[in-house]
């Protein structure tokens, strides 16, 4: 499904960085690539270490994801992690991000 073009998509990746920054989470990541140069995979590992509320608190957890390109495997990880927390409303269509305290 191609979304309207008044919509803008998630950048997961920004967002989690955002997040981090704002000391709403902590996190380590490490990316690695595997296979031949003209067939590379891409494998992002992130180690979830805090997350503070108003979003939803976890126990330190890893999650990991693979794609093609170094950014598609760091975005399908953080958009894993911004819905496990609760950033995005389930069945959003990531257009809908929860605003805890007003956005702020």
């Amino acid at each position: 499904m191609i979304a309207p073009s008044n919509i803008v998509r998630a950048d997961y990746v920004s967002i989690l960085h955002n997040l981090k920054q704002k000391r709403r989470l902590d996190y380590d990541e490490n990316i690695t690539s595997e296979g031949p140069p003209h067939q590379l995979v891409w494998n992002c590992w992130i180690q979830l270490k805090s997350v503070s509320p108003p979003l939803r608190e976890l126990d330190p957890q890893p999650f990991w994801g693979e794609a093609a390109t170094r950014g598609g495997a760091r975005a399908v990880v953080a958009r894993n992690i911004l819905y496990t927390i609760g950033y995005f409303k389930p069945g959003s269509d990531d257009v809908e991000a929860v605003q805890p305290n007003g956005g702020a």
